[in-house]
């Protein structure tokens, strides 16, 4: 899945100063969100 489908389909949209830090560390809450709404979309 790239970024633009994760973006459109709600499961990323970066942070909230609407900025994207894919080298940036993620934390165990924001990897469960990912995956849920990955479950959820596909």
């Amino acid at each position: 899945m790239t970024w633009y489908r994760a973006d459109y389909y709600g499961i990323t949209g970066g942070y909230s100063d609407n900025t994207f830090r894919p080298a940036g560390k993620c934390s165990r809450g924001q990897m469960v969100s990912f995956l849920f709404r990955y479950v959820i979309h596909n």
